[in-house]
């Protein structure tokens, strides 16, 4: 089973293959958005990842699963609902979007950004490697002063 690892230091987003050989590293960012209350970043700790082989697609929003759509084309690896600051949190994961509007450094509810090549390569070893993690490791508060954007919020 393959894992991601996401440093908030470094800013880059790891996927590490079920041998434990890297099969590559993108630009990531956590940034997370000044009008999510209580949710500053997402901590540092190993999340469960609820879509293991294929990453979630909005079909009832198609418009967000685009380049420069709220999670890119490849859609969202979403997380297990976990608990942070005593709340439920759930639809957060790992996507891309927001191409032309900052790419991985644009703000989200809590997601980890990274970018298209980032979901490509992740996405496409997933179907021969499920991938069951993302340990999230020296993560921060990012926050940015852009404002809330609705089409952004993980559902």
């Amino acid at each position: 089973m393959s894992e991601l690892h996401f440093d908030g230091i470094t800013h880059t987003l790891t996927l590490i293959d079920s041998t434990g050989v890297q099969v590559g590293s993108w630009p990531a960012n956590n940034v997370v958005d000044r009008a999510v209350k209580g949710f500053p970043y997402l901590p540092n700790r190993v999340y469960h990842v609820h879509d293991t082989v294929m990453p979630h697609k909005h079909r009832d929003h198609p418009e967000r699963d685009t380049l420069n759509g709220s999670f890119g084309t490849r859609g969202i690896i979403r997380l297990r609902d976990f608990t942070f600051g005593n709340k439920v949190h759930s639809g957060v994961g790992v996507h891309a979007g927001q191409f032309s509007r900052g790419k991985q450094n644009h703000p989200t509810h809590g997601c980890v950004r990274t970018t298209e090549e980032a979901m490509r390569v992740i996405s496409e070893q997933m179907q021969k490697d499920p991938l069951t993690e993302l340990r999230v490791v020296h993560n921060h508060n990012q926050h940015n002063a852009h404002p809330h954007h609705v089409a952004d919020h993980h559902n």
